[in-house]
């Protein structure tokens, strides 16, 4: 799991001389604990009550919870990476990005060049769930504008307004022509820091005025609201996260985790 080694280390310098005790939760045990627990995200990490005498207990007792007298870390600190409960998409590998963030969009093409082996841009098919996809390796990529839903109702994005923009624009692209999808955002990528957008929208060989007219439509809206409810249901909040299988959140950062995640993702589907 994305991180689980590091934050078993950090509990060990906590609790000098906890054992970890490694449950697989494919077995009945485990699998009985965890739903007696009502953990839908793992891994999770539990401890009896006796931690509770721990010398350094109280200076980390908030990172807790306590449900059916056991203590384990509170999962939405930890950020396991797991929703285990949601229905396995196998092949499926969905992509988030902020589009205005430094370096993102780069960061997505590498990924997409590495993956692919080569700089052609695979053309969209939309699957049996209708959502539109690009065939990539050994998995479906669908991309996902980073977008969220504020306490008051607003949509929001990690780079503002503008971000915002860019997103209903990607959204309506996607909506008009998907396979000029992708070639909007490496025109963005090309026009980083030009605030003239219509460059390229007519780059990925869309008209303008068609684009802002959809862009700023219900239906794009519903769209939009649509991506920030689903980034939501997976705790998505950095500038690119990838989910395997619709089920497993992982961080990608570089090309080197491109290519884990992809060694990663071929491993399973030939196993």
């Amino acid at each position: 799991f994305d991180g689980a080694w590091r934050q078993v280390a950090d509990l060990q310098q906590t609790f000098p001389g906890m054992v970890p005790v490694y449950s697989d939760v494919r077995q009945e045990a485990p699998r009985r604990l965890v739903d007696e627990l009502g953990l839908d995200r793992l891994p999770a990490y539990v401890f009896p009550p006796e931690v509770e005498r721990a010398a350094l207990f109280e200076e980390v007792r908030s990172l807790f919870v306590l449900r059916g007298g056991l203590l384990l870390v509170d999962p939405a600190r930890t950020g396991a990476p797991l929703f285990h409960r949601r229905p396995a998409e196998p092949g499926r590998l969905d992509v988030f990005l902020s589009l205005r963030q430094q370096g993102i969009l780069s960061v997505f093409f590498e990924f997409l060049s590495a993956a692919s082996g080569g700089p052609d841009l695979p053309r969209p098919e939309k699957g049996e769930d209708g959502v539109w996809g690009h065939p990539v390796g050994p998995c479906r990529v669908v991309v996902h504008p980073l977008v969220f839903v504020e306490p008051n109702g607003e949509l929001s994005t990690l780079g503002g307004l503008p971000e915002l923009q860019d997103a209903a624009r990607f959204a309506a692209v996607r909506s008009r022509s998907p396979e000029r999808a992708l070639p909007y955002l490496r025109a963005l990528l090309a026009n980083e820091g030009n605030t003239y957008w219509e460059d390229a929208v007519r780059t990925a060989g869309e008209d303008p005025e068609a684009v802002k007219d959809l862009a700023r439509s219900a239906e794009v809206e519903a769209s939009l609201r649509a991506e920030a409810s689903f980034a939501s249901g997976l705790s998505i909040e950095q500038p690119i996260a990838c989910v395997a299988a619709n089920r497993e959140r992982v961080s990608v950062r570089d090309r080197r985790d491109v290519l884990e995640l992809m060694e990663r993702l071929a491993s399973r589907e030939t196993s």
